[in-house]
């Protein structure tokens, strides 16, 4: 199995939305995993609309970094995309990962049309990319779960970090990726009702920023003092 779609949810109406854009476009390349974080199974009837999709309910709400997190012991693909449960997938999208994937990455980022600045078609490593963008603010939006397929060897919850924290883990993996590549079109529409507070986000990407530097002297230095509380809509 190519690709496992990870789809971590609670009592998300937005999920039939999410999985339509989705199961169309599967190939048996491509699993579908739906993990249901309200014990009493609010998504079964959603799931239950479509043929091969696994589904797992909880037996508590463990919470939600911990829900994406269980992606890592879910699923057989050799590549991992965790996909919100609120976002749609545009079409082309499987097809256009599965090239990419084919070209033996460790870290595919697509991004949506509200991305910001995005270098298309971009191949190489993570501070090349870094080194290429005026708004580093992509930068953030490359660490959302439904911007990122990664190898799923890369994905280690416990690589530099002090807390299981998703955007945390993103972070840090994306370093351990020797190849990154970007999708030359807008895959991926965000759900635009979404505000989520990032706690330690500027420590946690000035660590990360640190360790890019050190890896590329010549990478410029910035930083994210206004964008701890990230509103995807101004993404």
């Amino acid at each position: 199995m190519k690709l496992t779609i990870y789809i971590p949810t609670y009592q998300r109406n937005e999920l039939a939305a999410c999985l339509d854009s989705i199961m169309g476009q599967v190939t048996d390349q491509v699993e579908v995993y739906v993990s249901d974080n309200d014990p009493s199974g609010f998504a079964r009837d959603i799931v239950m609309r479509y043929d091969n999709i696994q589904y797992k309910v909880n037996s508590l709400n463990i919470g939600c970094d911990p829900n994406v997190l269980s992606a890592l012991g879910n699923g057989v693909g050799e590549y991992l995309w965790v996909f919100g449960d609120d976002d749609i997938m545009l079409p082309g999208a499987i097809d256009a990962t599965l090239k990419m994937c084919d070209g033996l990455i460790d870290r595919v980022i697509h991004y949506a049309p509200r991305s910001g600045e995005v270098p298309t078609g971009f191949r190489g490593h993570m501070y090349g990319m870094a080194n290429r963008l005026t708004d580093k603010s992509f930068l953030v939006a490359s660490t959302l779960c439904s911007m990122n397929v990664w190898r799923r060897e890369q994905m280690n919850p416990y690589f530099g970090l002090t807390a299981m924290d998703t955007r945390n883990v993103i972070c840090w993996a994306g370093l351990a990726s020797t190849f990154i590549s970007v999708a030359e079109a807008p895959y991926v529409e965000v759900g635009r009702n979404n505000q989520t507070a990032f706690p330690g986000f500027v420590r946690t990407m000035t660590e990360y920023l640190e360790v890019l530097q050190a890896v590329n002297p010549t990478m410029k230095r910035f930083d994210f003092q206004d964008a701890n509380h990230w509103n995807y809509n101004n993404a």
